[in-house]
């Protein structure tokens, strides 16, 4: 997974159905992707740490967010 803010990305791999991401880069985001060589991961980004508070967004493969967003976690709903 890739969470992009201002050109400076942040990068976590390994990554599995279920995982919950809290990224160092958390402001000012303007794209999230994830996936992995067979295909794209589904995920929900939230508001809050540990994949709590509102849901901003859920994407498959890649989001951008124009005005840039900040966000608290990334949950991966289903990978390949």
């Amino acid at each position: 997974m890739r969470v992009q803010s201002h050109g400076t990305s942040s990068f976590r791999s390994g990554l599995t159905a279920g995982s919950c991401v809290n990224p160092s880069l958390r402001t000012d985001v303007d794209n999230i992707a994830a996936g992995n060589s067979t295909g794209k991961a589904d995920f929900t980004v939230f508001s809050g740490s540990n994949c709590t508070g509102t849901v901003l967004a859920q994407a498959l493969g890649e989001a951008f967010f124009v005005p840039p967003i900040d966000i608290g976690s990334v949950r991966i709903d289903s990978c390949p």
